[in-house]
């Protein structure tokens, strides 16, 4: 996870791409029907970045990883 935040911070992007469940975690590449239907399910998202703030109505709850939130933002 200490990777995934480094990365994150460092290439300026806010885009959601791993989500977790009570015992998975899954990666995704680029926008599609999987992140939403992932959301759907009531998975969230895991979002390190510290420029993330997604629109009113999306959730944005802390993370166990400092620094991190869980969101079911995908955009």
């Amino acid at each position: 996870m200490a990777a995934y935040k480094k990365y994150q911070r460092s290439d300026g992007g806010t885009d959601t791409r791993y989500f977790v469940g009570q015992n998975f975690a899954v990666q995704l590449n680029g926008r599609s029907d999987e992140e939403e239907a992932l959301v759907r399910a009531g998975t969230l998202g895991i979002n390190c970045s510290p420029d993330f703030a997604p629109p009113a109505g999306f959730r944005n709850e802390p993370a166990q990883v400092d620094g991190c939130v869980l969101t079911d933002y995908v955009g």
